[in-house]
């Protein structure tokens, strides 16, 4: 059933936490479980490097790879590479670095483990109405213009990134 849950959230990136779902928000990484904390620690590392083989050796090291799209993708890393603003894909892995450097959200579903999102953003129920803490999380990881647009649609589609609570890595996804 954990299986089931997790997949749901990731085929549909969690756009909001459900009603009868537990929502907090944190900056305390030393609060994380072991194997999400080395994972995280893993991706920020590839990410600062660029070094896209890390990432696929992560990838191939889990039965299901992580969700990079909401439609099919054959190869992963020529998909996120694709979605960079700069030949090497270098900027792709600034977003990575960049999201998982900010807060994030855990969302607790009853009676099943934690997941956790960068940003927690992505896991409001509603981003047209932030507070003002939450505006300058915002501009600290998208421009003006796309951080008003997403405040106008209320709706979290930028990229983020989920781990679960036993370490799999979920998503790294943009879209909704």
């Amino acid at each position: 059933m954990r299986r089931i849950a997790i997949i749901v959230l990731a085929l549909f990136g969690l756009a909001a936490p459900a009603l009868s779902q537990d929502f907090e928000i944190s900056n305390d990484y030393d609060a994380l479980p072991e194997a999400v904390r080395d994972l995280r620690s893993m991706l920020l590392e590839a990410a600062y490097n660029g070094d896209y083989d890390a990432l696929q050796l992560r990838m191939d090291e889990q039965e299901t790879p992580p969700r990079v799209s909401f439609g099919e993708v054959d190869d992963p890393i020529a998909y996120l590479k694709s979605q960079s603003s700069d030949p090497e894909g270098l900027q792709i892995m600034a977003v990575l670095a960049d999201l998982l450097e900010a807060r994030f959200g855990i969302i607790t579903n009853p009676g099943e483990e934690p997941i956790y999102i960068w940003p927690y953003l992505a896991g409001l129920p509603d981003v047209s109405n932030l507070e003002p803490y939450q505006k300058v999380d915002a501009y600290r990881l998208l421009p003006p213009a796309q951080a008003e647009a997403l405040a106008t649609d209320g709706v979290w589609y930028a990229w983020r990134v989920m781990i679960a609570a036993d370490g799999e890595w979920l998503t790294f996804v943009a879209g909704d």
